[in-house]
């Protein structure tokens, strides 16, 4: 790739890391998922660009899961994309962490739909973490950055969820 080539591909992923992280900052969850669905989108195109093409296909059905989720919660839906990205799983891979983004977007997707409180955070930081590997290996600077800053966060709001069960459980003796 030439130099300007690769300027402008992260330039794209470092527009994704702001939307995924603006997205954080949203107190309105409809605006939360549809800037995380523009994330997405914006991550497909970045790992497109970069010639990570599991990374761009696992992102695509994110950004629609994503959209999707803002209409159904349905478990129904959950297990279709699980299907898909174990089908992708099996397809699209070339090597170990290829499969990275498609196992990450499987169990972000379990978290999400089939959990709460600090076990779905637990999914949802094992699969940042294979983002955050596979976006080192492919030299994504926006998902390294983004991926470190949400495994930071959603650590701390684990512990800080366990803090607060304590405290209820120390004020309920």
């Amino acid at each position: 790739m030439d130099y300007y080539y690769m300027i402008f591909a992260q330039t794209i992923g470092i527009i994704a890391m702001g939307l995924d992280i603006y997205a954080s900052l949203q107190k309105n969850d409809r605006r939360l998922i549809y800037i995380s669905c523009a994330g997405s989108l914006v991550y497909a195109v970045h790992f497109f660009l970069l010639g990570a093409f599991a990374g761009a296909l696992s992102e695509l059905f994110n950004g629609i899961r994503t959209g999707l989720s803002s209409v159904t919660k349905s478990h129904i839906l959950a297990y279709t994309f699980i299907i898909i990205y174990g089908g992708l799983l099996l397809i699209v891979p070339h090597d170990l962490f290829g499969t990275f983004p498609f196992l990450s977007s499987i169990s972000i997707t379990i978290g999400m739909y089939f959990f709460s409180g600090v076990v779905m955070r637990v999914f949802i930081i094992a699969g940042f973490f294979l983002w955050l590997i596979y976006s080192i290996k492919v030299f994504s600077i926006g998902g390294i950055i983004a991926y470190s800053i949400l495994l930071i966060t959603h650590t701390t709001t684990i512990f800080r969820l366990i803090g607060d069960d304590k405290k209820k459980n120390e004020t309920n003796l």
